[in-house]
């Protein structure tokens, strides 16, 4: 099982270091990036005593982009991939998982 990490995947924060970036991401990349043979998601559950927020009204887009009704686009922080799924985190704690087959499960955590 191969990971892979990409700080800034769309290039909209090159004015940031690398460091910047991770620091923004906060503990959640961190339980994702360590080779696992758990579900992305139930990861996250099991690393979030406060749960999950699941979002219906946002989604992301091809271009990686999370866009919801009445707010900014957001652009990735960070691009994490495992097997058949896609971990997406966006500022102020969104959290998109993609799978292979089209699927998408969007939560804030904070």
């Amino acid at each position: 099982m191969e990971t892979s990490v990409m700080l800034d995947p769309t290039g909209a924060y090159k004015g940031f270091k690398n460091k910047e970036i991770m620091k923004a991401c906060g503990l959640y990349p961190r339980c994702i990036i360590p080779e696992n043979e758990k579900a992305m998601r139930e990861i996250l559950k099991e690393n979030n005593p406060l749960g999950e927020r699941v979002f219906k009204d946002g989604k992301v887009g091809e271009d990686l982009i999370f866009r919801q009704p009445n707010d900014a686009d957001m652009p990735p922080l960070i691009k994490i991939c495992r097997n058949s799924e896609t971990f997406l985190q966006y500022a102020d704690g969104f959290i998109a998982i993609l799978s292979k087959d089209g699927g998408q499960f969007i939560t804030e955590f904070g």
